[in-house]
């Protein structure tokens, strides 16, 4: 893949999202005594943020491998 100017907004909006999860996860991980855990509202926004990615990758292998569906 190509990388162009195109793609300058792109890697903007990512690193700027990935700095504030990284914000929110310092901010929230000293409150718990035992450490961040899966059960928190942190942990559960950022298992489903997850989950929501792995369903995206999925369906653009779909997409790729079956052309004819209209996927988007």
């Amino acid at each position: 893949m190509l990388v162009d100017r195109k793609h300058i907004p792109w890697a903007v909006a990512t690193s700027v999202a990935g700095l504030v999860s990284l914000g929110a996860y310092v901010w929230d991980a000293p409150r718990h005594l035992e450490g961040p855990r899966g059960s928190t509202v942190a942990g559960l926004t950022f298992g489903i943020a997850g989950y929501a990615l792995m369903l995206f990758c999925v369906a653009l292998g779909l997409k790729r491998r079956v052309p004819h569906w209209r996927l988007g």
